[in-house]
């Protein structure tokens, strides 16, 4: 994803949150930000500034309903959820049934077409295996294997939207003579790479959302390239970052990261390519360091059904598992964090 120019200005509005508050000129500020500062976050201000807490819209519609609402309003109120929940599953029905078509269509190759795809792939992660053999992970440690894996694709991949694709390989879009991808492209390639060092990481795509609204993100050191005709049609509004409603957000990506298991500790990383950060399962969730928070990275499991369906599975019970395993945060952002994730990088890079 190309969140470069989110962070910036998100960080940006932090400043402005504290004169807002300091000041008490929410509305003044919001008019002239009101990109950046939704009418919920204008709410939950005023609200804090009078009440002392959130506004609770759920609450607040409850209360409206049977306190202040009359016989047709309650009626109108009645028809209009229906009519609504109505739609909402009529979309999840009419989306499952797409992802369906849209994956069985993908499998079905001729014959030949199947040859030749696995011919493809095969020649591919030889090459990728030939990689893969200079790291030992008896004398490297997880960190550094992530890290250097993670520069070496990151930075020698341009962000923006690759000419080929075969969707149910997206790695395929990168090697030595194309370096144009997007998160599909960099994530499997370094699912696929992890795998080929060493099984134990048990490396998987994992379908994710972004918040991009959080202001709290920083980048390890690690380089961003921009596809520079994408950059241009970005700047000039020609190709805006797929945005997705409100409902359809809650059920499907808009990432892909990989998630794998740590050699050294019992817990599972999150690994996001291309916004280079690492993140952990715990609680049930995502805890991502270069974040400090929950929210950032938020699992979406209607996408990995039918997009990776074979790490469903393993990445449901690794999450549920998170629940009943005692991490001290503290400890794992030493290990992975973005203080130990750049000096993983100082080595790496005075070792090249």
């Amino acid at each position: 994803m190309l969140f470069n120019k989110y962070f910036e200005t998100k960080k940006e509005l932090k400043k402005i949150a504290k004169k807002l508050e300091d000041e008490q000129r929410f509305f003044e500020i919001s008019t002239e930000y009101e990109k950046e500062l939704s009418i919920k976050k204008a709410v939950d201000f005023e609200a804090m500034m009078e009440t002392g807490k959130k506004f609770n819209n759920t609450e607040f519609r409850i209360r409206d309903f049977f306190v202040y609402s009359d016989f047709k309003r309650k009626k109108y109120k009645l028809q209009t959820a229906v009519k609504d929940f109505s739609i909402h599953i009529g979309k999840i029905v009419a989306l499952s049934f797409l992802f369906s078509i849209v994956r069985a269509n993908m499998l079905k190759f001729s014959d030949e077409g199947v040859t030749t795809v696995h011919e493809i792939v095969k020649e591919y992660d030889a090459n990728l295996e030939e990689y893969a053999s200079q790291f030992n992970t008896e004398t490297m440690s997880t960190m550094e294997i992530v890290m250097t894996v993670m520069n070496d694709i990151r930075s020698n991949t341009y962000y923006g939207i690759p000419e080929d694709e075969i969707l149910i390989y997206p790695r395929l879009s990168l090697d030595d003579t194309k370096n144009i991808g997007t998160c599909r492209n960099m994530a499997d390639k370094f699912t696929t790479i992890m795998n080929l060092i060493d099984p134990k990481f048990q490396a998987k795509n994992f379908a994710v959302s972004l918040d991009t609204d959080c202001n709290t993100f920083t980048f390890c050191d690690i380089e961003r390239p921009i596809e520079p005709k994408f950059l241009e049609q970005y700047e000039k509004g020609e190709m805006p970052l797929m945005e997705l409603s409100k409902f359809a957000g809650k059920f499907l990506a808009n990432h892909l990261v990989t998630v794998m298991k740590s050699l050294e500790d019992d817990y599972y990383l999150v690994i996001d390519v291309t916004n280079p950060s690492i993140g952990i399962f715990k609680d049930g969730k995502v805890y991502t360091f270069n974040a400090e928070e929950y929210k950032f990275v938020d699992y979406r499991p209607f996408s990995q059904v039918f997009t990776y369906t074979e790490a469903f599975d393993d990445i449901n019970r690794g999450l549920l598992l998170s629940i009943f395993k005692d991490i001290d945060l503290e400890e794992a952002n030493e290990k992975y964090g973005v203080d130990a994730q750049n000096k993983v990088l100082e080595k790496i890079k005075r070792l090249d």
